[in-house]
């Protein structure tokens, strides 16, 4: 049964038409449509009396479909894919079912089944004259199997290539950062080596999970390399990798630019990946853990200096075997803020310690035993840290204090409200070191859109073989890819907007 319901991007609230099925016993979207925000929605019903439409008319979806369509050419997508891939010239090409499943993925993701479906109600019918025969789930399941990771490899490489050429990318700042995405692959299945369990970022460590690594550009976010790799392996032991990779790209990003830095967090850091990076070409920016570096945070707030909102603490000091230049920020509204999560944690955790004394010699709560396996349950890890707790027992009677662990947090205390950067690049200014590392954030906003049931949506992915899961990853990219791209032409010839924005609009362009 269709429902409908409301999502808020920003300040503004978007209505969809949802149906919802049980999944695995759980309740999930299947179908969603975009309505608009409310503005529109109550346009749509001011006017639906007024309009009186003759049955052999129908209105198809054209603008984003058009506009998405013109970038997937001005990368020379289809002919690309048809390059690196072998099939006999019959029917429809290995590069036109990836362009529909990445066309979808781009508007309203549905499953290989639904595909037709929403297929035949848009423009692209009229343009690829299609036969519905050659169209069903099967179809596209057997195209997606004639890709392997070395094609897909060399295909990213070359629409990179055209995506330089073709769209003065800038390369002067890229960033790279990790992500992973849960999978309904069943425990006893074998076929799938990507899958396994790790520390899921959605919380769900029940389920395996697949992980990705991504390398965008500062300027929206535009992907210009991804990595697919098994749900247990750790960030840091990737990036050897990564920087192979890298230094296989660099020719390509040479071309249009001199310098080109690499912007990371501290989850990739290790003397031997940063002793990687300092053999390329690339700059760097990243951050430390401040836990390493007590020697910086003990530095006095006296010695920093006033940035805009910040204060701005510089040196230079041997990170990982070379002299690196090191910006430490101090920002006072989120020192505020951190604090009063501190309190509020430890708070939080005494309570528990309080509502446990109420209890002590009574019933089972006379065991020293059992109160102590009662305190270790209801702690969490943090609380743990933060509290010491004495228990003791006199003639027979139980008696439980706690205060808190006056060094664990004076420690933390000491690292609220700072960041700690490091960069090779002496030249830069502080400012200009810092505001480089907060664009990192770009690519997390690549990350919600992959997670987006609306667009992108990466989960669920209805196949449990690597090779199908390497196929799906390098469809949401691309789909990613060429949302960003638009954007991006958007903001260049009109004004910067946000995609749901640019959605609205271009959703009023009907054939």
């Amino acid at each position: 049964m269709a429902s409908l319901i409301k999502k808020k991007k920003g300040k503004r609230l978007y209505y969809y038409v949802v149906e919802s099925k049980r999944v695995n016993g759980k309740p999930r979207i299947v179908n969603q449509t975009y309505l608009g925000p409310v503005e529109r929605v109550v346009r749509i019903l001011r006017e639906y009396p007024k309009r009186v439409k003759p049955k052999e008319v129908e209105h198809l979806d054209f603008g984003l479909l058009a506009a998405l369509l013109s970038l997937a050419k001005r990368i020379n997508l289809v002919d690309t894919i048809n390059r690196h891939t072998s099939k006999r010239r019959q029917g429809i090409s290995i590069g036109d079912y990836v362009l529909l499943i990445v066309l979808n993925r781009c508007v309203d993701p549905k499953s290989k089944r639904s595909l037709y479906t929403w297929y035949k109600k848009s423009f692209l019918p009229r343009i690829f004259g299609f036969p519905s025969s050659l169209l069903d789930s099967q179809n596209f399941w057997d195209h997606m199997e004639k890709l392997d990771r070395f094609d897909i490899e060399a295909i990213e490489l070359e629409v990179c290539n055209s995506l330089i050429q073709n769209f003065d990318i800038h390369l002067e700042a890229l960033i790279y950062d990790t992500t992973n995405f849960f999978t309904y692959i069943a425990e006893d299945n074998e076929k799938s080596k990507l899958a396994e369990h790790g520390k899921n970022k959605a919380k769900r460590n029940d389920l395996r999970q697949v992980n990705l690594a991504l390398l965008v550009t500062k300027d929206f976010g535009i992907p210009l390399l991804h990595l697919l790799y098994e749900g247990s392996t750790h960030d840091a032991k990737l990036f050897p990798a990564v920087t192979k990779e890298l230094v296989r790209r660099y020719q390509i990003f040479a071309k249009e630019c001199e310098k080109i830095t690499l912007i990371f967090d501290k989850g990739n850091n290790s003397a031997k990946n940063i002793q990687g990076i300092d053999k390329t070409e690339y700059f760097f920016v990243g951050s430390l853990k401040p836990s390493h570096h007590k020697d910086l945070l003990k530095v006095s707030l006296e010695r920093y200096e006033d940035l805009g909102d910040l204060k701005v603490y510089r040196r230079k000091k041997e990170v990982f075997g070379k002299i690196r230049t090191i910006v430490v920020s101090f920002n006072p509204n989120l020192y505020r803020k951190q604090l009063f999560r501190l309190k509020k944690t430890i708070s939080k955790e005494k309570l528990k310690i309080f509502e446990l004394k109420g209890k002590l010699n009574q019933g089972k709560w006379r065991s020293k035993r059992k109160v102590r396996e009662k305190i270790a349950r209801e702690l969490s890890k943090e609380g743990k840290k933060l509290l010491s707790i004495t228990l003791t027992q006199k003639d027979k009677k139980l008696s439980l204090s706690v205060r808190g662990n006056r060094k664990e947090i004076y420690q933390r205390t000491k690292k609220l409200g700072k960041n700690i950067i490091f960069t090779d690049n002496h030249n830069w200014s502080s400012e200009e070191i810092i505001q480089v590392y907060k664009d990192k954030n770009v690519i997390e906003d690549n990350f919600k859109k992959m997670k987006n049931h609306s667009m992108v949506s990466f989960i669920p992915m209805w196949c449990w073989t690597d090779q199908k899961i390497r196929v799906h990853a390098f469809c949401c990219v691309v789909s990613l890819m060429l949302l960003n791209l638009l954007q991006r032409e958007v903001a260049k010839k009109y004004q910067k907007m946000s995609l749901e924005k640019i959605a609205d609009k271009l959703s009023d362009i009907e054939e």
